[in-house]
């Protein structure tokens, strides 16, 4: 008997998500002073990272808003809120990344916008954030190797494996077929589009903000060095997570890519909790506040131009 892929991946995901539980939990058994770091947090701390994450929802909505604008479609700033509050809270703690499609599929009921304008236009944004982080990665690369000849040889490499399996899912996928023909159809010279890249650093600036600040809460001997590593590293797991918030698979990169970023593993568990439980609390107060300014089903409509 055959087992599905949607399966087999969440059979993953609750795996990932029980490991990485089990090694927090052991974690803070063995190492009790991480436990007094986290609860002597100062508020400046939590200020900065409250910050941070309304900046995270400010970037997407702004990618939200010149998304909709790209295809004639504007929304006002209620709808817009909504949208995108309620589809980050179902980011975070629903499987695999799933805030994106609940957008898509609200717009294609609501408003008849098909899944593969949406779907082309939301890659064009991911395609400008995974560039502004993979950039850094590679500056790191460069600025760290023993030789930039054996560090550009690697970024090389590493581009033309990417192309040379882009090409054969291309011509046996049809996912693929289909993502690469949305983005055939973007004007990538559009105002719109500029904007959504725009949004993309802002995404990028306001991830920074918030790892930056939690590595320096656990020790001030890192630099903005270590935090531009250490975040675009973070940022590069997103997109290979099968689990609610990237759990686990966001911890493994870190590790793994600590020649890059130079963080010690004791202080990625600490900043890693700290942020976990920063981000629950947000989003409760994001969840409370969505429903004071008004409830999921009650959405203004957009205008078409």
């Amino acid at each position: 008997m055959s087992i599905k892929l949607g399966t087999i991946k969440h059979i993953a995901a609750v795996i990932a998500i029980l490991a990485t539980t089990a090694f927090f939990v052991g974690f803070l058994i063995k190492n009790p002073s991480t436990l007094d770091t986290l609860l002597a947090i100062d508020p400046l701390t939590l200020l900065i990272l409250l910050i941070g994450y309304s900046l995270i929802i400010a970037a997407n909505g702004i990618a939200l808003f010149y998304s909709l604008r790209y295809f004639h479609l504007k929304t006002n700033l209620k709808e817009n809120i909504l949208l995108t509050g309620y589809s980050s809270i179902i980011n975070f703690f629903g499987p695999l990344q799933s805030g994106p499609g609940v957008r898509a599929i609200y717009l294609k009921k609501k408003h008849g916008l098909s899944f593969k304008k949406f779907l082309g236009i939301t890659i064009v944004f991911y395609v400008f954030f995974i560039t502004a982080n993979a950039s850094v990665l590679a500056g790191l690369a460069f600025a760290r190797a023993a030789s930039p000849l054996i560090a550009a040889a690697v970024i090389f490499a590493a581009a033309a494996l990417g192309a040379a399996m882009f090409w054969l899912l291309y011509n046996a996928n049809q996912r693929v077929k289909t993502i690469a023909a949305s983005l055939g159809k973007i004007r990538f010279a559009s105002r719109e589009v500029g904007y959504i890249g725009i949004a993309a650093l802002l995404l990028f600036a306001a991830t920074l903000i918030i790892f930056g600040a939690e590595i320096f809460y656990v020790s001030d001997s890192y630099t903005i060095v270590n935090a531009l590593g250490y975040t675009a590293t973070a940022n590069l797991s997103l997109f290979v997570s099968l689990t609610p918030g990237s759990l686990g698979f966001r911890e493994a990169f870190l590790v793994f890519a600590g020649s890059l970023h130079q963080v010690s593993l004791a202080d990625i568990v600490t900043a890693n909790i700290i942020d976990r439980a920063f981000n629950v609390v947000f989003l409760i107060l994001l969840f409370g506040f969505l429903l004071a300014i008004g409830s999921v089903g009650r959405f203004t409509a957009y205008r078409r131009d």
